[in-house]
């Protein structure tokens, strides 16, 4: 027998121990340990760079919303948050808050369409958090004095009004309005001083880019209001814009310097499937409105949206070669089978 050095040996004997260490910690990876994975998702920073927020996502779970303050280093959690949004100066961030992954899992079909994301407001220099329900939309202005908030549908109301008319059915049919053409609650948030401001059947909001100028259009169909306003952010003072009885308004947008307005409307007693849009472009400033040159072969449908150039120089807006009313099938309609031998 060879006997080896003891050098040689100790050696060797440090090289199995580490083998083995090595193969415990290299064991391998299980569908446990890659459901806890996590990845860093919708990475934002404010304009002036002293915020940064980001959403931690698992690979099967509740997101976690995460702000750190630059400067300071202070660092807050916003459970459930995704998809951040901070105001310009980065003392406010706002975050989605989607429903809870096991509610959801556990949940009825019907009950997963009663589920509403939420909106958490985080005010980076206090740490307080504000807590909005059903939330469909929200921006801040450039200066970073207002929020504005858009509400889904309330749920109350569409009950209250399915409740009204199994009521009218016994009496007379009154005509539905169409889901697409509901507005919903707009409230505008003053983030100094905590006051706000609310108007109701809005179904589009646009904000200009220096945040001074707000437009609302509101559509009501039984009362026949159809109107765009737009609001001056700073005064309150607010202007009617366009106004008409049987028209349904769809697309909106204002121009970054304030001066020009865009619109879309369409016949309101159209479906929205099948209602062809007018374009309308109006001088804010001077009240007056400008005639847009159309095409009989390409027209407006409700998808149609209306974008003022960054130099506010320039409209865009898409069109289609023809709207056609949708067709749908009654649930106790079953599609036709035809079978060939």
């Amino acid at each position: 027998m060879k006997l080896l050095p003891l050098a040689s040996a100790m050696l060797l004997s440090g090289s199995v121990v580490n083998m083995a260490h090595s193969s415990e910690a290299s064991k391998p990876i299980t569908m446990q340990d890659v459901m806890h994975f996590e990845s860093i998702k919708k990475t934002k920073l404010s304009n002036l760079g002293n915020t940064l927020a980001y959403e931690i996502a698992p690979d099967r779970g509740n997101s976690l919303g995460v702000v750190k303050n630059l400067k300071s280093g202070q660092v807050f959690t916003v459970e459930q948050g995704s998809k951040p949004l901070i105001s310009h100066d980065g003392r406010y961030v706002a975050f989605d808050r989607k429903p809870d992954l096991l509610t959801v899992e556990t949940s009825s079909k019907k009950q997963r369409k009663k589920l509403k994301n939420k909106m958490v407001l985080l005010d980076t220099v206090t740490g307080a958090e504000q807590v909005f329900e059903q939330v469909k939309s929200y921006a801040f202005n450039e200066d970073s004095s207002y929020l504005a908030i858009w509400f889904e549908v309330d749920s109350a109301s569409k009950n209250q009004a399915a409740d009204k008319d199994e009521t009218d059915k016994k009496t007379e049919k009154k005509p539905s309005v169409h889901k697409f053409d509901q507005g919903s609650k707009l409230q505008l948030i003053n983030l100094e001083s905590g006051e706000s401001h609310s108007l109701a059947d809005v179904t589009a909001y646009a904000m200009d880019k220096s945040g001074k100028h707000l437009a609302i259009v509101q559509n009501n169909q039984p009362q026949k209001l159809h109107q765009v306003s737009v609001i001056n952010i700073n005064t309150g003072e607010s202007k009617v814009a366009f106004s008409r009885q049987d028209k349904q308004i769809g697309s909106v947008d204002i121009s970054d310097n304030g001066q020009w307005l865009a619109l879309t409307y369409g016949d309101a007693e159209a479906t929205p499937s099948g209602r062809v849009y007018q374009l309308r472009l109006i001088d804010v400033k001077a009240q007056q409105a400008r005639k847009v040159a159309s095409d009989p072969n390409w027209k407006l449908n409700r998808y149609s949206k209306v974008t003022f150039s960054d130099d506010s120089q320039r409209l865009f807006f898409g069109r289609v070669p023809e709207v056609n009313q949708q067709l749908s099938l009654k649930k106790n309609c079953r599609p036709l089978k035809i079978c060939l031998m």
